[in-house]
């Protein structure tokens, strides 16, 4: 049986409310798959249906993490996707150790 995750359907980081959307994405043009995306401006976090909870989960973080540069105004990390790989696991997994979530 698989785990069910609890994907909220919005969430505020700083002063601003972003709606949670888990919904199909199309592949890149490269051809790779998208997990997530952010988008600033519309304050909408979008997660790939396609893939398992668990990944939605810790894509879920990785999202947060742009948006976490974004609305601290830190425009230099917001776009390094390896450090904000680096931050959103290890968050997802302080979170999931500590049984926080």
């Amino acid at each position: 049986m698989s785990k069910k995750i609890n994907i909220p359907k919005s969430i505020k980081v700083g002063g601003v409310n972003y709606k949670i959307e888990v919904m199909h994405l199309d592949k890149n043009d490269d051809g790779n798959e998208i997990l997530g995306y952010c988008q600033y401006l519309d304050n909408v976090i979008q997660i790939n249906e396609d893939t398992s909870p668990e990944r939605q989960e810790q894509t879920l973080y990785h999202e947060l993490v742009h948006a976490i540069f974004f609305e601290t105004s830190n425009n230099e990390f917001q776009d390094n996707e390896k450090l904000v790989d680096s931050v959103g696991l290890m968050l997802h997994q302080i979170v999931k150790n500590n049984k926080l979530s």
